[in-house]
């Protein structure tokens, strides 16, 4: 199995939250709003995103 790069990197609603400098809750709603587009959602309903995304323009 190969490592992923760092392109690759899944983060958390924190970790999106941190780049932006922004509250979790802040990125909870740009989701609700569909301003941002997790790269799925885990079975107990958290979001979770490519880095790639979010640098690239995740607000798009």
């Amino acid at each position: 199995m190969t490592n992923p790069t760092e392109e690759d990197e899944i983060w958390v609603t924190r970790d999106v939250a941190t780049y932006f400098r922004v509250n979790p809750k802040t990125v909870n709603r740009w989701v609700k709003v569909r301003k941002l587009k997790p790269a799925f959602v885990t079975p107990t309903g958290m979001f979770r995103f490519r880095k790639s995304q979010i640098v690239q323009g995740g607000e798009s």
